[in-house]
């Protein structure tokens, strides 16, 4: 998943496919975008996938630093009024809706 220098996997895009309940526990650097596919089962649950993005970290000197991130989620329209509730509570910004 993650290459090392001179790996013939450094210059491709790493990603991980994966459900709700396996997600746990996992920690991964530098991570741009999450996406989720269907409604998880809790606030609690929405906010650890969505987590995924916007870690902080220090920087050299010590600063802690927030990366930006995007948390895309895919699910019915019914499910999309409790996500917009989720995103809310966790500081995030407005929904988008995308019809397709």
């Amino acid at each position: 998943l993650n290459a090392k220098e001179g790996d013939e996997r450094e210059n491709t895009p790493p990603f991980l496919v994966t459900f709700e309940g396996s997600a746990r526990g996992l920690h991964f650097d530098a991570v741009d975008a999450v996406f989720v596919v269907g409604r998880p089962s809790s606030a609690a649950s929405y906010l650890h996938l969505a987590g995924r993005v916007g870690r902080s970290s220090a920087d050299a000197d010590g600063n802690v630093v927030v990366r930006p991130g995007t948390v895309v989620s895919v699910c019915t329209k019914g499910s999309a009024g409790e996500l917009e509730k989720w995103t809310k509570q966790i500081g995030g910004t407005m929904l988008k809706e995308m019809i397709v």
